[in-house]
C-alpha cells in the first residue's frame, strides 16, 4: 500500500484530538507511516496536533511543533512557501479538501518532499471543526521521477541534435506523433505541419505504396525491428532515396504504444554505388574491345563494335562513328561518311556522306579536338546539329574526335532523344573508346607500312642474291673457259717439255707443270663454290659434297645423316639452302676445327629440316637479326632463310658448341610446282 492509499484510510478515523490520546487511536496512528496532523484552519493554519513520525521525517519534535503552532509555516522551502500557503488558504475558505507536494527544510537543513493531504472535519451542525491531514515522504518518487525527466530530457536533446536523420513515432495506423529537427531537414515539412499525418504523405506512388507501408507496418509490429529502402518525396516534389528502420516501442507490461522510425537519406550513397557499377561496367567494355583489337580483329569489325558498344553500354538508342571520306583535303573542308552506328534508319550506315559544315557540333569536335557535350539542346544549340541528329529528334548528345597518330580521321558520336546529363565518367568511356581504335589503326597502318616496306625489301634481296648468283655463275664460266683451259694448257706443254729435255730444265718443266696443276684445282674449287654443279644431282648429293670438302680442309671428317625420303626444290630455294649450309661449314672451320661436327637433313611431308652442330666453344648471341662483327655470315644466313620463307634458329652457348637449324616449308614448293 503507498503513501497516498495509507494517507486516505487513516486521515478518515481521526477523530478530535482528545479522542486521538485514546490508547486504541493512539496505536493507530503512531504506528502509520504517515505524519498525522491536524491544524484550526486559520489564516495561516496553527498546528493543533502532529504524530511523532514528524521527528523522523523532518528531524524536529513533536512538542515544538504544539509549542510554536507556526513552525511548520517557516520549515516550507522558501521557493514553495507562498504557492503553497496560497493553495491551503483557498482550501480553507472553500472548505474543500486540499492536496499539494512541496518541499520540507528538515532541521539539518536536507530537503524532503511531502505528500500534503488534508481535509475538513464537520461537527453536527456540519460547520468546520477543525482540518485533518497527513504527510507522506514522496522523497524517492520525486527523485526518480526527476531522473525520468532529465532521461527524457536528455533523450529529447538527442534527438533534437540529430539534424540527418529523420526520428519519427507514428501510431499502429501509420499517424504522426512526434517529429524531430532532422525529420524537419530531411523532409521540408514543420513539426506543425506533419504531427496527426500518415506517413503515406510522403508516398512517391500512391496507394501502392500505402499497402506496402502498411505490411511493414504489421511486420515490425508482429516480428521487430523492420528495415526497408525506397523513394520517399519531401514536401517541395522532390525524391530521396530512403533507408528506414522501424522499431515497435512498447511499455513496461508489453503492450504496443507505438513504433519508432528512423530514416535517413542514402540518396549520394545509392548514386556512389550506381556511378561505381557503371564505372565498372564501362571499363570490362573498353577491356573487351581492347582484347578484340589485340587478337587482331579487322578493322571493320572493330570500329562496328566499337559503336555497338557504345550504345550497349551508355543505355543509349543513337551511336555513329563517322570517318572523313579524304584524309588528304583540310579538315574544315572535309566531308564525313557514316561508316558504323546502331539506331539510324535503314540504309544510311555505311552511305550518307555529310558535307562539309564548320558551324556544326560533328566538326567542331573534328577540328578543335575537344569534346562536344548537349545535354538537352536549346534552340540556338539545335541549329548546329547536322539534319541527320535532328531528323532522328536527337537533343542530347557528345561527340569526340577519332585521332589516328595527332590528326583526327573521324567523329564517334554518342546520342539520345530525350535529355541526358552526360557524366565525366562518361565522356572518359567515350574518350577511351576512340583512344582504343584510333590505337589499333595506327598500328594497323603502321603494320600495314612495314609490311610494304618488308616486301620490297625482301624483293630487292631477293634481287641481289639472285644478282650474285648470276654474276657467280658467268665468273665461273669465264673461269673455266679461260683460266681453267690456260692452266691445263700450260700442264700439257710442261709435261711434254719435261720429256724432251733432261737436267734442269726437266726438273724446272716439272715444276712448272706441278704448280699449274695446282692451280687448275684451286680454280675447279673456286668454280665449284661460285657455282655449285652439285645441286644437278640433289640438295643431298650436294651436302654430302660440301661436308666432304670441309671435312678434307680442316682434317677431321664431318658426318651428314638423312631422315626420310629425299625431295627436291625450286632452284631458287635449292641455292638458297646450299649457300646457309655452305656458310654453317664454314663457320665450323673457322671457329671448331678440331671439334667433332654433323649434318642432318630431315625430309618430312610437308618440311625440310636441317640442323648443323658442333661441339666447338660456342659464343654468346642474342637475336640473329642483331649479328654483326666476326658473325656477319649468320646474318647472311638468316637473310638467305627469310628470303625463301624458311626460319633459321641458332642456339650456342660458350664451352658446349654451337647448333644452327633450318627449317624449309616443302608444302608451299610443292603447290608452286604443281601450279607452274
Amino acid at each position: 500500500m503507498d503513501d497516498r492509499v495509507a494517507a486516505d484510510v487513516v486521515i478518515p478515523e481521526l477523530v478530535a484530538p482528545e479522542v486521538a490520546s485514546e490508547p486504541r487511536f493512539r496505536l493507530l496512528v503512531e504506528r502509520s507511516p504517515l505524519v498525522v496532523y491536524t491544524h484550526d484552519g486559520s489564516r495561516p493554519p496553527a498546528m493543533t496536533y502532529v504524530s511523532p513520525q514528524v521527528e523522523k521525517m523532518l528531524g524536529i519534535e513533536p512538542a515544538r511543533w504544539l509549542e510554536q503552532p507556526f513552525l511548520w509555516v517557516t520549515r516550507i522551502h522558501p521557493d514553495d512557501r507562498e504557492d503553497v500557503l496560497s493553495q491551503i488558504d483557498e482550501a480553507c475558505l472553500d472548505q474543500r479538501r486540499f492536496i499539494g507536494e512541496y518541499r520540507y527544510r528538515t532541521q539539518d537543513d536536507h530537503v524532503v518532499w511531502v505528500r500534503d493531504e488534508a481535509t475538513p472535519v464537520r461537527d453536527d451542525d456540519g460547520r468546520v471543526a477543525y482540518w485533518q491531514g497527513a504527510l507522506s515522504d514522496i522523497t524517492d518518487r520525486k527523485a526518480t521521477e526527476e531522473a525520468f525527466k532529465q532521461s527524457e530530457h536528455r533523450s529529447r536533446l538527442m534527438i533534437d541534435s540529430v539534424t540527418d536523420h529523420a526520428m519519427v513515432m507514428i501510431g499502429p495506423d501509420g499517424t504522426i506523433v512526434s517529429w524531430n529537427p532532422g525529420a524537419e531537414r530531411l523532409f521540408g515539412y514543420t513539426e506543425a505541419e506533419a504531427l496527426g499525418q500518415n506517413i503515406s504523405m510522403f508516398a512517391p506512388d500512391g496507394n501502392r505504396w500505402r499497402e506496402d507501408e502498411t505490411a511493414d507496418l504489421a511486420f515490425a509490429i508482429e516480428h521487430g525491428p523492420a528495415e526497408g529502402e525506397g523513394w520517399r518525396l519531401r514536401k517541395d516534389g522532390s525524391r530521396f532515396w530512403a533507408h528506414s528502420v522501424t522499431t515497435p516501442v512498447r511499455d513496461e507490461q508489453g503492450q504496443l504504444v507505438g513504433l519508432a522510425r528512423v530514416t535517413r537519406d542514402l540518396t549520394e550513397r545509392r548514386e556512389s554505388g550506381r556511378l561505381i557499377t557503371q564505372r565498372a561496367r564501362q571499363q570490362a567494355a573498353v577491356a573487351e574491345l581492347g582484347m578484340r583489337a589485340l587478337a587482331h580483329a579487322g578493322a571493320e569489325p572493330l570500329m562496328d563494335e566499337a559503336t555497338h558498344m557504345v550504345a550497349r553500354t551508355l543505355d543509349l538508342p543513337l551511336s555513329a562513328l563517322f570517318l572523313v571520306t579524304d584524309e588528304s583535303v583540310p579538315l574544315e573542308a572535309a566531308s564525313l561518311r557514316l561508316a558504323y552506328g546502331t539506331g539510324w534508319a535503314s540504309g544510311l550506315v555505311g552511305s550518307l556522306e555529310v558535307p562539309p559544315d564548320p558551324g556544326s557540333l560533328l566538326w567542331y569536335s573534328l577540328v578543335d579536338g575537344s569534346p562536344v557535350v548537349v545535354a538537352e539542346a536549346a534552340a540556338q544549340v539545335r541549329r548546329s546539329l547536322p539534319p541527320l541528329l535532328t531528323d532522328h529528334g536527337v537533343v542530347a548528345c557528345a561527340s569526340l574526335a577519332l585521332r589516328v597518330g595527332a590528326r583526327p580521321i573521324g567523329v564517334l558520336l554518342a546520342a539520345s532523344p530525350r535529355p541526358i546529363p552526360f557524366q565525366d565518367s562518361e565522356i572518359y568511356f567515350l574518350q577511351e573508346i576512340t583512344n582504343v581504335v584510333g590505337s589499333f589503326l595506327e598500328r594497323a597502318r603502321a603494320e600495314e607500312m612495314l609490311k610494304t616496306l618488308d616486301t620490297d625489301r625482301s624483293r630487292l634481296l631477293g634481287r641481289v642474291l639472285t644478282s650474285q648468283e648470276e654474276e657467280r655463275a658467268h665468273v665461273s664460266r669465264e673461269l673455266h673457259d679461260d683460266l681453267a683451259q690456260t692452266l691445263a694448257g700450260i700442264t700439257l706443254f710442261a709435261a711434254s717439255l719435261a720429256t724432251s729435255t733432261e737436267g734442269k730444265e726437266k726438273e724446272t718443266s716439272e715444276r712448272i707443270g706441278d704448280m699449274a696443276q695446282d692451280a687448275a684445282d684451286a680454280v675447279r674449287r673456286l668454280i665449284g663454290d661460285l657455282r655449285p654443279l652439285e645441286l644437278e644431282d640433289g640438295l643431298a648429293h650436294a651436302t654430302e659434297r660440301l661436308a666432304d670438302i670441309a671435312g678434307s680442309r680442316r682434317g677431321v671428317p664431318i658426318q651428314v645423316l638423312f631422315e626420310g625420303t629425299p625431295q627436291r626444290l625450286s632452284d631458287e630455294v635449292e641455292v638458297a639452302v646450299y649457300r646457309i649450309v655452305q656458310e654453317g661449314l664454314n663457320n665450323i672451320g673457322k671457329h671448331a676445327a678440331a671439334a667433332r661436327a654433323a649434318v642432318t637433313l630431315s625430309f618430312h611431308p610437308r618440311f625440310l629440316e636441317i640442323e648443323i652442330r658442333d661441339e666447338g666453344p660456342g659464343f654468346e648471341v642474342d637475336e640473329i637479326p642483331s649479328l654483326g662483327g666476326e658473325h656477319v655470315g649468320l646474318l647472311g644466313m638468316h637473310e638467305r632463310a627469310m628470303l625463301i620463307g624458311a626460319g633459321l634458329e641458332l642456339d650456342a652457348t660458350p664451352g658446349k658448341g654451337t647448333t644452327v637449324r633450318l627449317r624449309v616449308p616443302i608444302a608451299a614448293e610443292a603447290e608452286e610446282r604443281q601450279s607452274a
